[in-house]
């Protein structure tokens, strides 16, 4: 237990998460990477045209029933 306080507390203090520009650094940490953030887009589209997609078969399935 100890060695997780020692730890915590040298991390926030390296990190400089108990500074003034403590949220500026975290910002940095949440940042997305670009090829993350271009892989997330290319699958969301592709989700969105699936679902285009499923949406139409359905339609024309529910018209032939």
């Amino acid at each position: 237990m100890m060695l997780s306080t020692a730890l915590g507390d040298k991390l926030e203090k390296n990190l400089g998460l108990l500074s003034e520009d403590a949220a500026k650094i975290c910002a940095g940490f949440v940042v997305e990477e670009p090829d993350a953030q271009e892989r997330r887009e290319s699958l969301a589209s592709m989700k969105a045209t699936i679902s285009e997609g499923l949406k139409i078969t359905g339609e024309l399935t529910a018209v032939r029933a």
